[in-house]
């Protein structure tokens, strides 16, 4: 049986490029290339003088203001920091052809728990909780409540498109 998706497509793709311009934000496209979670609006807090280890496996401590015995920018901190939003940008798209195949199947079942595994999925991306146990890397829910993403990145916008594949599912059978 054939759907007709155009218009959670259209939603899907809108969610997709929000994504992607998200994403150059941390390539050499952006202006701030070299202070990668700096923008030129953005007053730069200066990080609180720690060891190396106490700077990358605990959370920065940031001050508004450096002081002489102070790092004016550690870039190992903010690079991971970035490098973490990074992967959780990327990582709500990258699965996105097996949404493709199942609806390309046609096989009403097959689409349906697709999208199901999609609506978790972004959930537990924002589940605050979800992600404070030893060894998560960095918390997806921090990443996408930055002002930076939210006009960019809909999650809202993704789930209702996918919701609505799944009621188009339910409404033809």
């Amino acid at each position: 049986m054939q759907y007709n998706f155009t218009h959670e497509l259209s939603e899907l793709l809108h969610f997709t490029a929000g994504v992607g311009t998200a994403a150059r934000l941390f390539s050499a496209y952006s202006s701030e290339f070299a202070h990668p979670q700096a923008r030129p609006i953005d007053k730069v807090y200066h990080l609180k003088k720690q060891s190396f280890l106490s700077r990358v496996f605990n959370k920065p401590q940031y001050l508004p203001q450096p002081t002489p015995d102070q790092k004016v920018f550690d870039r190992v901190v903010m690079s991971m920091e970035s490098s973490q939003d990074l992967m959780w940008i990327t990582d709500t798209i990258h699965n996105f052809n097996s949404l493709a195949e199942a609806i390309n199947s046609g096989n009403p079942e097959h689409i349906n728990k697709t999208c199901d595994r999609f609506i978790s999925y972004f959930k537990e991306l924002m589940d605050h909780d979800q992600h404070m146990q030893k060894g998560s890397k960095g918390n997806p829910a921090e990443t996408f409540s930055k002002d930076r993403f939210r006009g960019l990145i809909e999650i809202d916008r993704a789930i209702n498109a996918i919701n609505s594949i799944k009621s188009k599912i339910l409404i033809t059978e």
